[in-house]
């Protein structure tokens, strides 16, 4: 065999982006590399808020000198899909090949117990605040873990302010619904 023959059955194969069970974890290892390597303050922001009865979403990441947000949509995994499709087009560092964040539809986004939480945060929030409210958590890699997403929830014109965090999302959902128990005790 003659190296000319080695090289035509030589294949180049490119490094697959890891595959996680949820959109929200592979923002989580896309945001993690950022940080790591180029943005020590990167980090990833959703924010849902009450206008008119009716809950709009909206998506963030922020590294380096970038904010780039997709917002107006009426669920989160709308809104997570079309920021990851816009930055894919914009940013290498974010383009499907490195992060395989295009394979999530709009349901894919968060875990059954997780979406389950934020869900009955949001209806119960609507249901007390109706409009005029903000729910925002930022997912942020530092290196105390149960600070590495923070919750905060906004209201009545700034009357109704309580924050919650953990380590993972549902950990600050969780904190953000006991911190809020007594504003939603006080409906009318």
């Amino acid at each position: 065999m003659s190296m000319s023959d080695d090289n035509q059955n030589t294949a180049i194969i490119s490094p697959q982006p890891p595959q996680f069970d949820h959109g929200w974890q592979a923002w989580q290892a896309v945001i993690g590399r950022l940080a790591a390597h180029d943005s020590p303050d990167a980090r990833l922001r959703i924010e849902v808020g009450g206008r008119a009865g009716t809950p709009y979403w909206a998506v963030e990441a922020i590294w380096s000198a970038h904010i780039e947000r997709a917002a107006d949509h009426t669920s989160l995994g709308e809104a997570m899909k079309a920021l990851s499709a816009e930055l894919g087009a914009h940013h290498w560092e974010f383009h499907d090949s490195r992060t395989g964040l295009a394979r999530y539809d709009v349901d894919d986004w968060l875990d059954a117990d997780t979406a389950g939480s934020l869900a009955r945060l949001v209806d119960t929030v609507q249901a007390v605040f109706v409009s005029g409210w903000s729910l925002s958590f930022t997912y942020q890699p530092v290196e105390m873990a149960d600070q590495r997403v923070q919750g905060r929830l906004v209201a009545r014109a700034g009357s109704v302010a309580v924050a919650g965090r953990g380590r993972t999302l549902i950990d600050a959902v969780r904190d953000v619904f006991r911190s809020a128990a007594p504003h939603f005790a006080k409906k009318g």
